[in-house]
């Protein structure tokens, strides 16, 4: 299969781009060109890195323009407005769209426990990130159900590579701080809240 991945050597998409390529499907990526750090470098065995800023939607259509791919994989929609964005730029490019979304999305409490796909989703939550990825979702929902946009969601948990997994959000520099000063690494509540962690190489196989 010919998979665009949107994004490609983040915290998450790295081992999806290279467990792809493992099952020899043809690769690309669309990527402004600019990264971190803490980011792994591309694979050599990418066909092509189509360069636009993708937060740029002029930009990003003429840079795809002639391109169609079997599958996109958007790691990077936040919100309501990329999702619209996805929609335009990719309604007549693919014949299968994944969005990747949030394990936050779903309404808390012991009673939805174990989280599984169809269980309920936050009406709202205190967390932005969250109502903007539910926010996203009903983007995709209803263009599947207006037109059938072939969208697909992926809720992923807490998925960690370059980073220290904690508890308390990204602050993997905080932590490795503690460490050397010999403090205890804070987490969430009592110790006996129920969280998983997920390394990226495991969520791409």
């Amino acid at each position: 299969m010919k998979i665009l991945f949107i994004g490609g050597n983040g915290n998450i998409s790295w081992y999806c781009m290279q467990e792809a390529i493992n099952q020899g499907h043809e690769v690309w990526m669309l990527h402004r060109g600019v990264t971190v750090g803490t980011r792994r470098d591309i694979q050599p065995e990418v066909q092509e890195v189509i360069k636009a800023d993708f937060r740029d939607y002029d930009s990003t259509s003429k840079a795809l323009l002639g391109y169609s791919f079997d599958v996109v994989i958007d790691f990077i929609c936040y919100n309501a407005a990329q999702a619209i964005q996805d929609v335009a730029l990719f309604s007549r490019k693919t014949s299968h769209f994944i969005f990747i979304s949030s394990g936050s999305v779903y309404e808390r409490g012991t009673r939805n426990l174990p989280y599984e796909e169809n269980s309920p989703r936050c009406k709202y939550s205190i967390r932005e990130y969250a109502n903007d990825k539910i926010n996203a979702e009903n983007v995709f929902m209803d263009a599947y159900k207006d037109f059938g946009f072939p969208v697909t969601i992926v809720r992923p948990g807490y998925t960690y590579d370059t980073i220290i997994p904690v508890s308390c959000g990204l602050n993997d520099w905080t932590t490795c701080q503690r460490i050397l000063d010999g403090k205890p690494v804070i987490i969430l509540g009592d110790g006996s809240n129920l969280f998983t962690f997920t390394h990226s190489r495991d969520f791409a196989g």
